[in-house]
């Protein structure tokens, strides 16, 4: 299967989506994730030969976000939604048992402000929780991720340009999700890596991307040359061949069942059981109220151990993204009177106090490990 994503510019027309369509016919592609289509309402259509088109509208002419499903996997499509203008999920049937989660995202750009950006990950974050047997995760992430450096797990060696402040926030989030952002996995020579270029056409860079969190399952992730798919986009669309052998991720996913999953003792819940415990017993019978403890003990042990959660660093702390909540609630509500301006303010410079923190704690980790201080 081909799964593809394309920062369009605009698709607000039949005639461009029409446009489109004929381009598309150029190259072997499946399923394409479409951004910035500056639509005024939300499309939901089956177009001329069986394609499956979903588009999302745009928030004051910014985003919109959608899919465009070949008639070759039509057939497997479980649900299509569209969360909101920089996200949307497609749900896809593989195989008896297994779905795959394909979502498509539109990152803010780099004017954005951070608050703005830390929205955009909570959100995309948020719709990860809910787990499928697959995840893919296409778009335009406005972020320069560069080469990964030594202590990256989730990026690879082969990036285009140097890494920024928005790329870097980007390596954070694969790491915490645990999706590997499979561009950076492949060799390509630079002028098949470049995914987007500035109108002076000097400078490009690569700021497209697909994640997924079973890295195995793709086998290549390619840019289409703008010979092939043209639509008049600053952007070029990338293309990612995922492969899904079946047989081979039905033992996989056995084994996996079979392992114990990682686990941790709390000590809190192991006292709060002991205090709910009657520990009286017979002194006449030794024997048996020495058992009685020890089967007792060994239950309070039993819920005392948990699963052990994975470890997501966060840029910003718990009071702040309540702040940011609370933000979002008078912005929908339509209350942005003085409440919302004094809160806005507030929210600033409590994040501005949390990147510094962020990047200071950071620096410390590198230094302790002695990883390179320019790096981190």
């Amino acid at each position: 299967m081909n799964l593809g994503t394309y920062n369009v510019r605009t698709l607000n027309s039949e005639t461009a989506l029409s446009f489109l369509f004929d381009e598309l016919h150029n190259i072997k592609i499946d399923i394409v994730t479409v951004c910035e289509t500056r639509r005024r309402k939300d499309m939901s259509v089956k177009w001329n030969g069986g394609w499956e088109v979903t588009l999302g509208a745009a928030k004051n002419g910014v985003g919109g976000v959608g899919f465009i499903v070949l008639p070759t996997v039509t057939s497997r499509i479980i649900s299509m939604e569209i969360v909101s203008h920089r996200l949307a999920i497609l749900k896809l049937r593989i195989g008896k048992s297994s779905a795959m989660k394909v979502v498509a995202v539109y990152a803010p750009t780099s004017a954005a402000s951070d608050d703005e950006i830390e929205e955009f990950y909570e959100e995309l974050h948020r719709h990860l929780r809910q787990k499928s047997t697959y995840t893919v995760v296409l778009g335009d992430f406005n972020a320069k991720l560069g080469s990964g450096y030594s202590e990256d797990t989730f990026i690879g060696k082969f990036g285009y340009g140097a890494r920024n402040e928005r790329g870097q926030r980007l390596a954070d989030f694969a790491e915490c999700t645990k999706l590997y952002v499979v561009n950076t996995f492949f060799q390509k020579r630079p002028g098949r890596r470049w995914t987007w270029r500035a109108p002076n056409d000097r400078t490009r860079n690569e700021i497209d991307f697909v994640l997924c969190d079973k890295k195995r399952i793709v086998k290549d992730v390619s840019v289409i040359a703008e010979s092939k798919v043209c639509v008049h986009s600053d952007h070029r669309l990338i293309r990612a061949k995922i492969v899904v052998d079946l047989r081979e991720e039905s033992r996989r996913l056995a084994r996996a069942s079979q392992r114990r999953k990682p686990q941790q003792f709390s000590e809190a819940l192991f006292t709060q059981a002991v205090e709910h415990v009657r520990w009286s017993m017979y002194v006449e019978d030794i024997d048996g109220a020495y058992d009685s403890i020890l089967e007792k003990l060994q239950k309070c042990r039993s819920l005392a151990t948990v699963k052990r959660e994975g470890q997501c660093r966060k840029r910003l702390t718990e009071a702040t993204l309540q702040m940011l909540s609370e933000r979002r609630k008078l912005a929908n509500a339509g209350n942005t009177g003085l409440e919302y301006k004094i809160l806005c303010k507030e929210l600033r410079r409590w994040m501005a106090d949390d990147y510094e923190n962020f990047r200071k704690e950071r620096l410390q980790k590198a230094a302790e490990d002695r990883a390179s201080l320019k790096k981190a």
